[in-house]
């Protein structure tokens, strides 16, 4: 019998089902059974399965009519023989050590389950690492919930393929994935984390997990906002049940609070957005969901809160350094063992004390400062060469914009402001900036250095916040926005252009319409906007930073498929 299960629900993956079976009929570790489970595909998918059994007897096939991720997994789940059990997506992939490395930690330390890290890559070009486990947190190879109750439901990502369970504790607390069309592993990884009493790691990236296909659950998020109440839901009756839900509490709001609101920018109907912020407040508890509500309501201001203070971790080479944000500047400091416990009992000594002495503090000195501030904010506009124009972007994605805007002979962008700056201060190029709201270019060209850059204002009727238009009567001219520039030539004619505005697919779309070949096209948010990777069947990704995407255009491109999706989303916000 197999030491190991590995679960793999297959629909519709003919081209990627291939790289998955390989990179696990190729692990170092051997003692497996592969299930894959096909759930109704309708292409090629079931018989490069059957090709793969015949040259490898590891291989189980079990087919089903389609019904869904989550009950195939429950399928395979009901067949795995193994002592332990892994589920894999099937267009993902994993390193050749992954079983190998899993398993020796996992029964060396006795665990429930083991954790690993994993990587993000678009067409096969890694993008980035993502943090799946917050081992700074961590003292030990071994956890449970009563360890770190305030953050067990953010000691990991949610997904279940950076994890190796033991079979037996799966069973014997008759977990299972939720039949929901998103968020269908929510419950079943949750409540994992809550119910074993041993929880290991190890710290490598050893899960690769691709982020351009269509059809994956992951990028129709968005649409099906109210599964995730569901399984958060069907987390807090569970809790309850196994009388850990005052342990847990914290954690488990503040985990909803991160999964509502990304749910909520995810989705792009602001009817359904509305409702479901209407069902997040009935569900919350006040306290919970007033701090949901203010990071709803200011997540575009709170970036620049964090450049006025902030303090922040960073982990370098495993050494801990704390960074200090003050008006923009950081401060980088190391974080000695000694006087990092001096300091813990200095502040921390009496909470009370501490806070109403911060709070005073802080009305103290905000008084002091209002009208140095302001004064030297009056002199920034004025200088050639100032520091306080507020960017909304990671200093990873500054530096790749910057990057490339110093190779630009002709540049665009849509959305003025941050990148505009940049742009004025590090580029030759030929500047156009489209915007769609007159009071934010009055305050933009305050800057002295931005005082003649041509940025062209578009009417597409009242607008909001970020200049999004909010006058549904004038809906038959928000196209403007998103092409109305390329009747300049200069536009047509741009080696660079940026996407930061509103309409960005949209933008995106008309962009690969009206201008050559050699465009380089950098889209702001796309690796956290599943919306737009409807776009990767047109553009081929160069590299990325953090959200930033850079692209070139694909070769072999339908002018009349794209023309057709344009006409879909020439109105469609985000």
């Amino acid at each position: 019998m197999a030491k190991v299960s590995v679960i793999i629900p297959v629909y519709n993956v003919e081209k990627y089902i291939g790289k998955c079976i390989d990179s696990i009929i190729n692990q170092t570790y051997r003692d497996i059974e592969i299930i894959c489970v096909n759930d109704g595909s309708t292409d090629n998918s079931l018989n490069i399965l059957r090709d793969y059994a015949q040259k490898d007897n590891r291989i189980i096939i079990i087919s089903q009519e389609n019904q869904g991720a989550a009950i195939a997994r429950n399928n395979g789940l009901n067949n795995a023989k193994g002592d332990y059990i892994c589920f894999l997506d099937s267009d993902d992939y994993v390193e050749y050590t992954f079983l190998e490395t899993m398993y020796k930690q996992i029964t060396l330390q006795n665990s429930d389950m083991c954790l690993c890290k994993s990587k993000y890559v678009f067409n096969d070009k890694l993008v980035y690492c993502h943090s799946d486990i917050k081992t700074e947190i961590l003292h030990k190879p071994i956890f449970s919930v009563q360890d770190i109750p305030d953050k067990i439901f953010q000691i990991c990502s949610i997904p279940c393929f950076t994890k190796l369970y033991r079979t037996e504790f799966i069973k014997n607390n008759g977990l299972e994935f939720q039949n929901l069309k998103s968020s269908n592993d929510v419950f079943f990884n949750t409540s994992t984390l809550v119910l074993a009493n041993r929880i290991t790691y190890v710290d490598e990236y050893l899960v690769i997990s691709r982020r351009e296909r269509e059809g994956s659950i992951s990028n129709s998020r968005g649409k099906h906002v109210f599964c995730i109440l569901k399984a958060v839901s069907a987390l807090k009756d569970l809790l309850v049940k196994k009388d850990l839900f005052k342990t847990v509490e914290k954690s488990f709001y503040e985990f909803c609070q991160m999964t509502f609101l990304y749910e909520a920018q995810c989705c792009m109907d602001k009817q359904l957005q509305k409702d479901f912020m209407r069902e997040v407040k009935e569900f919350l508890p006040k306290k919970y969901w007033q701090k949901l509500y203010n990071k709803y309501k200011t997540r575009g201001i709170s970036q620049i809160l964090k450049l006025l203070f902030s303090i922040t971790n960073e982990y370098e080479n495993n050494t801990k350094h704390k960074i200090i944000t003050i008006l923009g500047i950081n401060l980088k400091f190391k974080v000695e063992k000694r006087k990092m416990n001096f300091i813990k009992k200095e502040i921390f000594w009496d909470k009370q004390k501490c806070k109403y002495t911060i709070l005073g503090f802080v009305k103290i000195t905000t008084k002091l400062s209002k009208k140095y501030i302001e004064s030297e904010l009056k002199k920034d506009k004025l200088s050639e060469n100032p520091t306080k124009f507020p960017i909304r972007l990671t200093p990873n994605e500054k530096n790749m914009l910057i990057s490339y805007m110093k190779n630009a002979k002709q540049y665009l962008e849509f959305g003025s402001g941050g990148s505009t700056y940049l742009a004025v201060l590090n580029s030759d190029a030929n500047i156009i900036s489209i915007e769609s709201d007159e009071n934010w270019i009055k305050y933009i060209k305050e800057w002295n250095i931005l005082s003649k850059t041509d940025i062209r204002y578009i009417d597409i009727g009242k607008i909001g916040d970020w200049g999004v238009p909010v006058n549904e009567d004038k809906k038959s001219v928000w196209y403007k926005y998103s092409s109305e520039v390329f009747n300049d030539e200069n536009a047509r004619q741009s080696d660079f252009i940026f996407i930061d505005g509103r309409f960005r697919v949209a933008c995106a779309l008309a962009t690969i319409l009206n201008t050559n070949e050699n465009v380089t096209i950098a889209i702001h948010d796309f690796w956290v906007r599943p919306e737009y990777h409807v776009l990767l069947k047109y553009l081929e990704v160069i590299e990325g930073a953090d959200t930033l995407a850079v692209f070139k255009k694909r070769n072999t491109i339908d002018i009349d498929e794209i023309k057709r999706l344009y006409d879909e989303y020439k109105t469609v916000l985000d």
